[in-house]
């Protein structure tokens, strides 16, 4: 009986191997039959044997690139490049990181904007897979390496257990602000915010005649563009380029406060009888457009913003502190005027006023207008200036108060 049992189990145990070893040798073969299935398997082993041997980064991205540009030439899309500064950046950041499969990728993002301000357009993921040629497959299928936006692709090769892993990033860096470059070229730039000294990207918006650029973090205003009637933009001091009124006036050195108040009415008065209010359509394409003063002057004609232009101007060129503003009039809406400072004394100088034969206009302090007019900048040859003071379509006592307003240098 006892040999008889020992003999069913030894028979039962023999069978139980076959049928194991056979199961074995089906998947083997089943691995084995497909060329792409044998080297999974095989890279499987390879990566439990060799798991810390180094990747090749450059070795890495090149294929990365590789696979990827040829989706995008197959939709005619120019192929992205490597980026040596971002490359290197990704190996720099992935030091701190023992889980690179679990990377959070906002700190990322935020780490390489500012060390590269100018790179900003980004896109990242992290993709893992037992081959390096899954991991570049998954690339070429990631939908991002396909928007026409990004140039550069950066990558980081690394193991998680068996698996080969990949950090890839898609950027696009934009090139910094030039006025020159923006009104030839277009497109979008980047800019440093004087304030905060945050990067953001801007675009000049040519329906747009008029700019106040304004930081998106600090939310602070930080330059004025205008276009002019060709539709070229500058920044509003270049409109004032030291033109003077024929015959204007001059003022000696020492000239007393009551002398410079004389040749002050007789500059404003001058404008006022030489050129007639026009709205901008009335006379050229352009709406919203700045004229320059010698402009203005030619055409005897021009709306709040180039009389406001000529008027300081021409105040300067003879030696009287003047600054344009621009800000609301409560009966008008949006608005420019001049404003002129001697000594102690301050005067808003509207330039819109039509004058009957022989009429003088009256001078009006800026306190007795505070209610009437709110500015929001001001500008003269050397300076942008912009309310310090927090208000927002407030009047103002004062247009030379370093605590009402916050000077920024011509740039």
């Amino acid at each position: 009986m006892g040999c008889q049992q020992g003999y069913n189990f030894h028979n039962s145990m023999h069978r139980l191997s076959a049928i194991i070893l056979t199961g074995l040798f089906v998947v083997i073969g089943y691995w084995f039959s497909d060329t792409a299935r044998a080297r999974t398997i095989s890279n499987i082993f390879d990566s439990l044997i060799n798991g810390s041997a180094p990747t090749d980064q450059m070795a890495f991205e090149r294929q990365s690139l590789s696979a990827v540009n040829a989706r995008r030439a197959e939709i005619g899309l120019p192929a992205l490049v490597s980026d040596s500064e971002i490359h290197d950046a990704l190996g720099r950041f992935s030091l701190g990181h023992t889980r690179m499969a679990e990377i959070d990728l906002n700190p990322l993002f935020a780490t390489l904007q500012k060390e590269f301000p100018s790179a900003q357009f980004l896109s990242a993921t992290v993709l893992l897979d037992p081959r390096e040629e899954g991991l570049w497959s998954s690339l070429a299928k990631w939908e991002d390496v396909i928007n026409p936006q990004y140039s550069t692709l950066s990558t980081l090769a690394f193991r998680d257990g068996y698996r080969n892993g990949c950090l890839a990033i898609l950027v696009r860096k934009l090139p910094e602000f030039d006025l020159e470059a923006a009104n030839r070229e277009g497109g979008r730039f980047f800019r440093r915010c004087p304030h905060c000294n945050s990067a953001h990207a801007i675009v000049l918006n040519q329906e747009a005649q008029t700019l106040i650029l304004a930081c998106p973090d600090c939310e602070k205003p930080y330059d004025v563009l205008a276009a002019d009637i060709e539709g070229k933009f500058h920044r509003a001091n270049d409109f004032l380029q030291g033109f003077q009124i024929p015959n204007a006036p001059s003022l000696p050195v020492g000239s007393s406060p009551t002398e410079k108040e004389k040749v002050l009415r007789t500059v404003w008065h001058e404008v006022l009888r030489h050129c007639a209010y026009e709205y901008d359509q009335a006379g050229q394409h352009q709406s919203e457009a700045w004229k320059l003063p010698s402009q203005t002057w030619h055409d005897a004609a021009g709306d709040c913003e180039d009389t406001s232009l000529l008027l300081a101007d021409a105040l300067h060129s003879v030696g009287i502190e003047a600054r344009v503003a621009v800000g609301w009039n409560i009966h008008i809406g949006q608005h420019a005027w001049c404003v002129a400072r001697i000594g102690d004394r301050q005067w808003i100088l509207e330039t819109t006023l039509s004058l009957k034969e022989g009429e003088a206009p009256e001078l009006r302090t800026v306190a007795d207008a505070a209610e009437e007019y709110q500015p929001e900048q001001l500008f003269d040859r050397e300076q942008l200036y912009f309310r310090g003071d927090g208000k927002e379509r407030a009047g103002c006592g004062d247009y030379w108060a370093a605590s009402n307003w916050s000077g920024l240098p011509q740039q």
